[in-house]
């Protein structure tokens, strides 16, 4: 009993040396979205990194500001060498229509920034979502449902 005791507390302390000593590195994104020339507002960014055999994990997912830029923390990395697989999913209105953007793009680690306290930082400058190759554009009619207006009958016995 004693020992499954402490098994279970040497467990616990190894999983907290892993998660602050282990993963002393951050990786903080920051950049700007653009597409056309206009601010990607309300742009969602999904950051995944992909290992070897096909296996991936998802970093984070967020939303650019109203001026399409954004500057947040990735959650759960651990410093590695494989790249990072970037999805943009960005809706606007143009007239009559409602389009949708989807861009995908690689940002190689080898790029990365590194602070004197050994984060990592992605800077993707502002990039407008126009100027990355394969990017997918699909439109849809905004649809203008007008109501009917219900004649009202009383029916009076």
């Amino acid at each position: 009993m004693i020992i499954k005791i402490i098994s279970f507390f040497l467990f616990i302390f190894i999983l907290n040396i892993n998660d602050t000593e282990c993963d002393c590195r951050k990786l903080w994104l920051v950049g700007c979205l653009r597409y056309n020339g206009n601010p990607a507002k309300g742009a969602t960014v999904y950051v995944n990194k992909k290992y070897f055999l096909g296996i991936s994990q998802s970093l984070t997912k967020f939303n650019s500001d109203n001026r399409g830029c954004f500057d947040i923390k990735a959650k759960g990395y651990v410093s590695s060498k494989y790249d990072l697989y970037i999805t943009i999913k960005y809706s606007y209105p143009d007239r009559w229509w409602l389009c949708n953007i989807r861009a995908s793009l690689i940002f190689p680690m080898k790029i990365t920034t590194k602070c004197a306290n050994k984060d990592k930082i992605a800077d993707l400058g502002r990039l407008d979502l126009i100027t990355v190759s394969g990017v997918e554009k699909t439109c849809q009619p905004i649809h203008r449902i007008k109501k009917k207006k219900k004649n009202c009958r009383i029916k009076i016995n």
